[in-house]
């Protein structure tokens, strides 16, 4: 996947993420509701194992338990990048 298609992964990933948090304003998101996720018709599960996994589509492994102290911080940061 190149990085133009990487990075409109990840912001329709974040702007489903952004839907759900909407409609569970408790922050208790469902795995089933998180794994709706479809990308391009294809559907696409953000959340599959723990510990560090590579998605379908992207070009690098992602950590599945982000240190939740910078969780926040680093989600900010992404969408300052655009």
């Amino acid at each position: 996947m190149t990085s133009e298609a990487d990075q409109r992964l990840r912001a329709a990933a974040f702007a489903h993420l952004d839907r759900l948090a909407e409609r569970h304003p408790d922050g208790a998101l469902p795995s089933s509701e998180i794994n709706a996720f479809t990308f391009e018709g294809r559907r696409q599960r953000l959340i599959v194992q723990t510990g560090i996994w590579k998605p379908a589509g992207l070009a690098a492994a992602r950590d599945a338990q982000p240190d939740p102290l910078r969780l926040e911080e680093r989600y900010a940061e992404f969408r300052a990048a655009g």
